[in-house]
This record gives structure tokens, C-alpha cells and sequence, in this order.
């Protein structure tokens, strides 16, 4: 009896191959993340020469460890900056809050209709390595920011909000000087009797 060699066509040789290649990368699957409250379509929204601090979230969700990640900016973009003296953070497993605080600040020459991408890297540190980054590992979060007329950025209002208590801490103190002369009054006519 003969055998016969069974010969396999190109697709089912591309087709394994890309299995045992998707079974390979299965570990650099990364668990972690970062939130934002903006995005391509939910912009930040300054006007020129006005700043605000963003707090962006890591999470890690999946898997069993707790991960490092380094927090860096292309020092060229000179609207974004790191708030926190350490820009290592430690994301312990399950976690989905660890906050990051960025600076943002649109020059005063920005044009009204100026969009800006900032992009923010956040790379996985490997402990016990002395701080070596892991170059497979790394999360990039692009903020956009929309440069806009001052009624339409995110501050508008705050400064209203501010001046809305002036009001109520004048009448306070109005009050407190009025219920201060009044009992001085009477103090005054009890001593006189």
C-alpha cells in the first residue's frame, strides 16, 4: 500500500501561520488603560491665553499583576505639561481610577478655531529592572483642545460662579455689623439704667 503525502494549499499555510502568530502575541495583550473625558468629538475647549488642568484615569482591569507606567510628553509641544512630581504610577490590579493630572495652556497668540493634538505616552515600567521600560508595553492618549471665543470654554462661568458669592459674603458681613451695633446699643442702655 502506498502512502500518499497530502500537500497543503497556500491558504491553509497562511491560515496556521497566523494562528501560531496570534497564539505567540497572546502575552503582550496589554490589561491597561487610560480614560479621558475628552475625545475627538468632546474636545477641550479653551480660549487663547487660558489654561486647566486635565485628570486623566489609568486602569488595570485584566490580568493579576499590578503594573508601573511612566507617564512622558514630547517636550516639542509646549501646551501639555506633567503636574505631578513623580510620573511614575503605580495601577494595582482591578484598579480603574489612578489619576494623572495634566496642564493645559493655550498661547495667548492662538486663532479662535485652532484645534491642537496632545499627545501623552504612558510606557510600562518593569520592576525590579531599575526602571528599564519595556518598549512592548505602552498606552498613547491623544487630547484634542479646540481653541474657542472665551463664552464657549470650559472656564466660562467660573469666574461668574466666583463672583456670584461676593454678593452673599457682603450681606453676611452687613448683617453680623448690624447684629454688632445692636447689642452694643443695648449693652450701652442697660449700663446707663
Amino acid at each position: 500500500m502506498e502512502t500518499k503525502k497530502k500537500k497543503f494549499n497556500r491558504n491553509e499555510i497562511l491560515f496556521a501561520l497566523s494562528g501560531l502568530l496570534l497564539i505567540a502575541l497572546i502575552p503582550l495583550i496589554t490589561s491597561t488603560g487610560v480614560s479621558s473625558p475628552y475625545w475627538r468629538t468632546n474636545p477641550i475647549k479653551l480660549s487663547p491665553g487660558e489654561s486647566t488642568i486635565v485628570t486623566l484615569e489609568l486602569q488595570n482591569m485584566v490580568g493579576e499583576e499590578d503594573v508601573t507606567l511612566r507617564a512622558s510628553v514630547n517636550e516639542a509641544n509646549v501646551i501639555v505639561s506633567l503636574m505631578d512630581q513623580n510620573t511614575d504610577y503605580l495601577v494595582p490590579f482591578g484598579s480603574s481610577d489612578i489619576p494623572v493630572r495634566i496642564k493645559i495652556e493655550v498661547p495667548s497668540n492662538a486663532k479662535v478655531g485652532d484645534i491642537y493634538q496632545v499627545p501623552i505616552l504612558f510606557q510600562e515600567v518593569s520592576p525590579g529592572e531599575g526602571g528599564m521600560i519595556k518598549m512592548a508595553s505602552a498606552i498613547s492618549k491623544t487630547l484634542p483642545v479646540q481653541v474657542v471665543d472665551t463664552e464657549e470654554s470650559v472656564l466660562y462661568g467660573e469666574e461668574a460662579e466666583k463672583k456670584n458669592y461676593a454678593p452673599f459674603i457682603l450681606g453676611i458681613l452687613i448683617i453680623g455689623v448690624l447684629v454688632g451695633v445692636i447689642i452694643y446699643t443695648l449693652n450701652l442702655n442697660k449700663k446707663k439704667k
